[in-house]
């Protein structure tokens, strides 16, 4: 698990994440990007699920996919061709989850607007069944509890670089199940906002970054 979450507003698709990649024992391995732009499609993916899932994910939609619309038509069917191929090599190599987690797209086309949906790939999330592309209405936040749903329920109305490091700060807070049994905070390192716009504009910066250790499980 890790900071995913989605913002639709009128003007703009904004996707909200953390830096924290997490290692075999939940300790803090490295701070990086987990979300793309995709300017030639008008959107950006990001991805909960090990740094080869990204590649793979990233690739796969570039290629596969030719505007937004069709990417969110065929989601499922990009990533399932890309996935299934190549999962038994690489999980014989890396092991079971190397390609299990979640996408999530924010999107601005011409027809929908912006819109935001995520795809997870493996069954070990009750709330996202596997396989099948999750529209999100409005908004969607991960790991979330009905704290934060409550007091982020305003968010697309109240989105600035202040609310947004908030909320993953918060999502700092939250021990949530992960595929890896792990039993600490799991979101740190930076807090990022990707914001996708009409015309295929896509901007992103650091909303906040936290002095967490390369090595160390994260404190919250």
């Amino acid at each position: 698990m890790t900071a995913l979450n989605i913002v639709l507003q009128n003007d703009a698709a904004h996707i909200l994440t953390d830096g924290a990649g997490i290692d075999a024992a939940g300790r803090l391995g490295c701070a990086a990007h987990k979300v793309v732009p995709l300017p030639h499609l008008g959107a950006a993916v990001a991805v909960n699920g090990t740094r080869m899932f990204l590649g793979l994910v990233v690739e796969a939609i570039s290629a596969g996919a030719v505007s937004a619309d069709d990417l969110h038509a065929r989601i499922v069917e990009i990533l399932q061709s890309a996935i299934i191929p190549a999962e038994p090599a690489f999980t014989k190599q890396f092991g079971p989850h190397v390609f299990a987690g979640t996408v999530a797209v924010a999107a601005f086309s011409q027809s929908k607007g912006p819109h935001g949906y995520l795809v997870s790939t493996h069954a070990g999330d009750p709330n996202l069944p596997s396989w099948q592309r999750i529209d999100v209405p409005g908004m969607f936040y991960s790991p979330s509890n009905a704290r934060l749903n409550a007091d982020f329920s305003d968010l697309n109305a109240t989105l600035d670089d202040a609310r947004g490091a908030e909320l993953v700060r918060r999502q700092r807070e939250i021990i949530a199940p992960s595929l890896g049994g792990w039993k600490t905070p799991i979101v740190g390192g930076f807090a990022q906002i990707t914001s996708v716009f009409a015309g295929g504009r896509i901007e992103t910066r650091i909303l906040a970054r936290w002095p967490d250790v390369i090595g160390k499980s994260i404190a919250a």
